[in-house]
């Protein structure tokens, strides 16, 4: 069995750290720290931008229709940086959920 990452996933890993770097940088994180808001709204609009918040997304709902291992690239990318971003009960739980599941008019709001 092959654990590498294939070369859509080392993409998604880079475009990922690449975002985070800049946006999840140590000055922007304590900067953020004091803030007292609830996540890093720079970073999630990075991220979003990147068209990083839809990998999971089937296609006819705006998403690029990738699966779980393509999450889990930027949910480690997210964690390497300790990124405070929503990914994980946005994407993983949230929008996975309702891409899969939900009506349509739920999907349209995605």
């Amino acid at each position: 069995m092959d654990f590498n990452l294939d070369e859509t996933q080392q993409e998604i890993k880079g475009l990922a750290a690449g975002v985070l770097a800049r946006e999840a940088a140590q000055e922007r994180l304590e900067a953020f720290e004091k803030s007292g808001a609830p996540y890093d709204d720079v970073a999630w609009k990075a991220l979003a931008q990147a068209g990083l918040l839809g990998i999971v997304l089937p296609e006819d709902a705006g998403g690029a229709g990738l699966g779980p291992v393509e999450l889990a690239v930027i949910l480690r990318e997210v964690g390497r940086y300790a990124a405070p971003v929503p990914v994980y009960a946005s994407l993983a739980l949230a929008a996975a959920a309702i891409g899969a599941h939900g009506t349509p008019e739920q999907r349209a709001l995605l």
